[in-house]
């Protein structure tokens, strides 16, 4: 756990251009954070009944019906 948070990347120009130049040189630093530790795409089978009364609502055959964010 850590009390660092992104209100200065989003509120302070400065500190957000320090970061990301920082980023850019090192490739480490505040920016690798994550907002979740982690993080899935589900997809239902094909062959789930629901196909059977609606249409797949994805955006293609691979891609996930629900995205699962463990913060």
């Amino acid at each position: 756990n850590s009390t660092d948070t992104f209100d200065d990347f989003t509120r302070n120009t400065s500190a957000k251009e320090q970061d990301i130049a920082f980023w850019k040189a090192t490739g480490t630093g505040f920016l690798v954070d994550t907002i979740a530790s982690h993080l899935g795409f589900i997809r239902l089978p094909s062959n789930d009944p629901i196909y059977k009364t609606n249409a797949d609502p994805s955006a293609g055959p691979t891609s996930g019906h629900y995205e699962l964010l463990i913060a």
